[in-house]
């Protein structure tokens, strides 16, 4: 049997490791809305516990993943507000003017789509390689 199948963190078994778990809950999110939460906590407290190379690399991978899309879609959310501020409070009285704030709103809407498709396909290699227990090769990386 390959020593990396057989052996867990404490408490886990099998396919379900603590990143596995950890991703789980990052995909949960879609459904739920509140488990990414959940995810990021375990994950900075499993992180501290941690002793397996494969098991630093992917929760710390994991950490990053949060956070770079954390940032990204709060940056979106400052623009989808200040669009709406700018129409509630002067109104697209000018046709170009509605068009560029139109354009900026949906602009800050695709990159906010684009950075929870990143979160999940970051989150599904992290499933995948975690499940056989192979380390991330390059946690800091943005890409996947």
């Amino acid at each position: 049997m390959d020593e990396r199948q057989g052996q867990g963190a404490p408490g886990t078994s099998g396919f379900f490791n603590r990143p596995v778990i950890v991703s789980l809950l990052y995909l949960a999110t879609y459904f739920t809305g509140f488990s990414l939460i959940v995810g990021i906590i375990l994950a900075h407290i499993w992180r501290s516990e941690a002793r397996e190379e494969w098991e630093i690399s992917h929760l710390r991978y994991l950490i990053r993943t949060f956070w770079i899309t954390a940032a990204v879609v709060a940056g979106a959310a400052v623009l989808m507000i200040a669009y709406l501020i700018a129409v509630a409070s002067n109104g697209p009285n000018d046709a170009h003017a509605g068009e560029a704030l139109l354009a900026s709103f949906a602009a800050a809407m695709i990159v906010a789509a684009i950075a929870l498709v990143w979160m999940a396909v970051r989150s599904l290699v992290s499933l995948v390689k975690a499940g056989t227990r192979e380390p991330i090769a390059r946690p800091e990386t943005w890409l996947f």
